[in-house]
């Protein structure tokens, strides 16, 4: 029996070596518009609907954040001034 079951791997092997998908891999292939795909220099990285979203929403809660910050740190006058005081401390150290 256990010859059986080598000659049945070597046969496996043969096709998939020959790019013939077996029915285990085609049973699993991704529906067509199931993700997202980003490709560069002839690679592609698949994403699926929620980690795109989730990465979308990521980038754009850190654009938030950074315009939140940065907006403080223009329209706040004593903070503005304690940087700048900070500032020329530090220029006239050296």
């Amino acid at each position: 029996m256990s010859g059986s079951r080598a000659s049945q791997s070597q046969q496996n092997m043969a096709v998939a070596e020959r790019g013939v998908p077996s029915r285990a891999r085609s049973s699993t292939a991704p529906a067509a518009g199931a993700g997202y795909t980003i490709t560069h220099a002839g690679r592609q990285i698949r994403f699926g609907p929620v980690a795109f979203w989730i990465a979308v929403g990521s980038v754009v809660v850190m654009a938030g954040w950074s315009a939140a910050t940065a907006t403080y740190f223009a329209f706040r006058d004593d903070v503005l001034k304690g940087l700048i005081a900070r500032q020329a401390e530090q220029q006239f150290a050296y």
